[in-house]
């Protein structure tokens, strides 16, 4: 028998339950047992049913922890502003590949067969897109400060470099063979051509005789 749990708050009891789920449906999907759960979160099991009301509650609360992106945002606003460009994309670039791959390793235990007739949660377009607003406006803060140097505004250049993370990170996009953070950084930056300079790529149009 676990031992006893402390008392705690109902949030902090939910939010407990859920972290000690977590590695439970990355390991084993959706075949896990409330049981397996209240062994993991250190409760009895009626205690989980005072916090939710059914298991499908509980990894509906675990699929939106994962997803929430408070605390990446969280993360990208303690990157320091003195560092220099590349150091501060690179951070950007490493935080994206974590966090695809946590939801995606998720994602693909909870697919990968199991107990059918559970509806993972979904987000509104709203929400969605209210979550990538955010998650832009962080990246674009850290960009900030060298806006100047940009050949796009801050936040489209933002819009580009969560693009190529994700797309670099994710299992069923990425080729899997560019995911060198700092390999990923440097064609960001600098482009694909070795060796040349932006003004090579677009050079000036001659002036008038």
């Amino acid at each position: 028998m676990p031992p006893r749990a402390p008392a705690l708050p109902p949030d902090e009891r939910r939010r407990a339950i859920v972290e000690a789920t977590l590695p439970l449906l990355r390991e084993k999907g959706l075949t896990i047992s409330t049981a397996e759960i209240a062994r993991a979160a250190c409760v009895a099991e009626g205690t989980l049913f005072r916090v939710f009301e059914t298991k499908s509650d509980i990894i509906d609360a675990v699929i939106e922890h994962v997803m929430d992106p408070a605390p990446t945002i969280e993360t990208l606003t303690t990157i320091p502003a003195h560092e220099p460009l590349e150091a501060r994309v690179r951070r950007v670039v490493e935080l994206w590949h974590a966090r695809v791959a946590e939801i995606s390793v998720l994602m693909a235990a909870l697919h990968a067969g199991g107990e059918s007739g559970h509806r993972h949660p979904s987000k509104s377009h709203h929400q969605h897109a209210d979550h990538m607003s955010r998650l832009n406006e962080a990246v674009a803060g850290v960009l900030a400060p060298d806006a100047d140097r940009l050949r796009l505004g801050v936040n489209e250049t933002a819009s580009l470099l969560r693009s190529l993370a994700f797309a670099t990170a994710h299992p069923l996009l990425s080729d899997r063979l560019v995911t060198d953070p700092a390999t990923l950084v440097d064609l960001f930056l600098h482009g694909a051509l070795a060796g040349e300079s932006s003004n090579s790529v677009h050079p000036e149009e001659p002036g008038p005789c």
